[in-house]
């Protein structure tokens, strides 16, 4: 049923044109994010060990959000997309890497490949 949904959605947007707020402009940058709320409770308890991380790539980029795939959608026995949560992600850039906070707004599981876009 999303997949009907998902294809109904592009179709519409094929018709009536993208009506997003910010233009998304494909680009394919490796990244590895955490869950915040993780690297809070270890920093309180003086746990100087390496969060636990996942890796990925974007496949889009706008001014006001960022195209997200990785392979599982759990970190450990914690989901990204819970409610309220908030992931650290770290940007492979062409000259430098930068961290951003984010907050998953959706996610889907895509068809075939064992990966989740967010």
């Amino acid at each position: 049923m999303p997949e009907i949904i998902r294809l109904l959605t592009a179709r519409l947007r094929d018709f009536l044109g993208n009506r997003r707020r910010a233009p998304r402009h494909s680009a394919r940058l490796a990244f590895s994010l955490s869950i915040e709320e993780a690297r809070a409770v270890a920093a309180a308890n003086g746990n100087n060990r390496r969060l636990a991380t996942i890796n990925g790539h974007t496949c889009d980029l706008s001014a006001t959000g960022l195209g997200l795939i990785v392979l599982a959608i759990r970190i450990g026995d914690q989901y990204l997309t819970g409610e309220a949560r908030v992931l650290r992600v770290t940007l492979e850039l062409p000259g430098a890497m930068i961290q951003v906070r984010v907050r998953p707004v959706r996610h889907e599981q895509m068809q075939g490949e064992g990966k989740t876009a967010f």
